[in-house]
This record gives C-alpha cells, sequence and structure tokens, in this order.
C-alpha cells in the first residue's frame, strides 16, 4: 500500500494525474503560437455599406470574433453568453461572424435572442476557410498589434482567463 501511495505521489508530482492538479485554467495553456493574424474584409449585416477590414482597426483595442450560425444549438448557448460578458473587457472590441446566412436570418436571430454585438457577413464562407476553421461557434482573438491569440472551439470560461490578463 505504501508503494501504491508513494506512485500516485511521484505522478502527481510529475504532472500526470489531473485529478490531483488544481483545477484551473492557466492562460498560456489557451494561447497559440504567435502568428499575424491575415487581413480580412466583411459586410456588416445590418448596413451592406459598411465594411469591416481587420487591419483598418488594428492599434485601438483587442478584438474577439465569435463564428456562428443561427441554426447552430451551441452557438444559441455561447452568444448569449458572450453578449452578456463584452462590457467586462473595455480593451476588446467584440464581433459576431455569421458563417453563409442571408441578413434576414441574422436580423430575426439577433431580434428575437437580444443580441447586441456588431456582426459581419461571411455569405461564402471564405473568411472561415481563410483560418482553416470546421466548426461552429469558433472564437478568434486578435491582439491590439494584429497577432493572432486565440482561435478554436473555446468555452467563454477560456476565453474569459485569457482576456483577463489582455490591457
Amino acid at each position: 500500500m505504501k508503494i501504491v501511495a508513494l506512485i500516485l505521489l511521484v505522478l502527481a508530482a510529475a504532472g500526470f494525474c489531473p485529478a490531483l492538479q488544481a483545477d484551473e485554467i492557466q492562460p498560456d495553456e489557451l494561447t497559440m503560437d504567435r502568428v499575424q493574424t491575415p487581413n480580412f474584409s466583411l459586410t456588416y449585416y445590418d448596413d451592406p455599406n459598411k465594411t469591416f477590414t481587420l487591419n483598418d482597426n488594428l492599434g485601438q483595442k483587442n478584438h474577439v470574433f465569435v463564428f456562428f450560425a443561427t441554426w447552430c444549438g451551441a452557438c444559441q448557448k455561447e452568444l448569449p453568453q458572450i453578449n452578456a460578458i463584452r462590457n467586462k473587457y473595455p480593451t476588446c472590441d467584440f464581433t459576431a461572424i455569421n458563417y453563409r446566412e442571408t441578413t434576414q436570418q441574422v436580423t430575426d436571430y439577433f431580434g428575437s435572442a437580444s443580441i447586441q454585438l456588431p456582426c459581419l457577413l461571411d455569405k461564402s464562407g471564405s473568411v472561415f476557410k481563410q483560418f482553416g476553421l470546421e466548426y461552429i461557434p469558433d472564437i478568434l482573438v486578435v491582439s491590439k498589434t494584429g497577432e493572432q491569440l486565440m482561435l478554436g472551439t473555446k468555452s467563454v470560461e477560456e476565453l474569459e482567463a485569457l482576456l483577463a490578463t489582455l490591457n
């Protein structure tokens, strides 16, 4: 019995026993290799004459983009959560990016779900593909300088852990 306890203690010290480790998210585990985010341009769902271009919006704030679709059940849970936390992080601009749907579909969903985020339309899915994404919802976090800080399917808790480290 002492040998088993000693083995468990050694494994825990070496980090091989998750049940014995602290259960908190480390921001370093959430970030990725720091690469420059490729530029993209999309129009706003509520004003097709207004275009958002990433490179034109760097410098002042970090950017959080949430790729979603109105038919996606996980998106219907995550988007309202992100909408609710956006005011906690004044150094970040939060923007939804709709994947391959019409302006009317987004308008109807945003109205019924009371979403107040700016929203861009990726009607062809080209930006979604540009980032190599396969699933929705996906989150992209871009620093003020254009570095890609997070990309992929992440929880709101993981997002908040990263955002808490940004200024």
